[in-house]
């Protein structure tokens, strides 16, 4: 508070620039700052999608460390990193519950192991897709027509053992 020579007005001198952070708020900044990279980096370089989606979780709360502890905030990564951190931890759960082990009878086993394993299905995802599409499994004996020619498909077929023939025509082609 300043008062001019007459004594009469009274003025407020207000330092507008901010004050300089500390030593510790600087190294500190440098390293959340280095660390939330280095965490996006290594997540880059992860096959597994568990491993990447947690690494980038670690660079978002890195990065929001380093963006909280500047004058004022910066807010706007504050808010993404927010933003993607739910995300990630969304598809963190569903990775976990996919990967949870699942039961499947016999020929449920069978199918899974001979035909979708193979082909980078999970047994979740296996498991939902016969839930899905009320998948059903089915014995037959010789002579039971699992598909009649000219009639519309309502579903997939899949023979889990056994051998089955192609008959177009009448006439046997495989």
């Amino acid at each position: 508070e300043l008062a001019d020579q007459a004594g009469k007005n009274k003025v407020w001198q207000v330092d507008s620039a901010p004050a300089e952070p500390s030593e510790t708020v600087k190294r500190l900044r440098f390293v959340l700052g280095n660390l939330g990279y280095f965490c996006t980096l290594l997540g880059y370089t992860m096959e597994d999608m568990l491993w990447l989606r947690a690494l980038m979780m670690c660079s978002g709360v890195l990065t929001i460390g380093f963006a909280a502890l500047h004058s004022p905030p910066i807010w706007i990564p504050i808010f993404w990193c927010c933003v993607f951190f739910t995300i990630n931890f969304m598809y963190i759960m569903r990775l976990l519950a996919d990967r949870k082990e699942v039961e499947f009878s016999g020929l449920a086993l069978d199918a899974y192991e001979s035909a979708f394993q193979a082909h980078g299905f999970t047994p979740r995802q296996f498991q939902r897709l016969m839930q899905e599409g009320k998948g059903a499994f089915l014995e037959v004996f010789e002579g039971d027509a699992l598909v009649l020619q000219g009639d519309p498909l309502r579903k997939v077929v899949f023979l889990v053992s056994g051998e089955a023939d192609l008959v177009i025509g009448g006439r046997r082609v495989a």
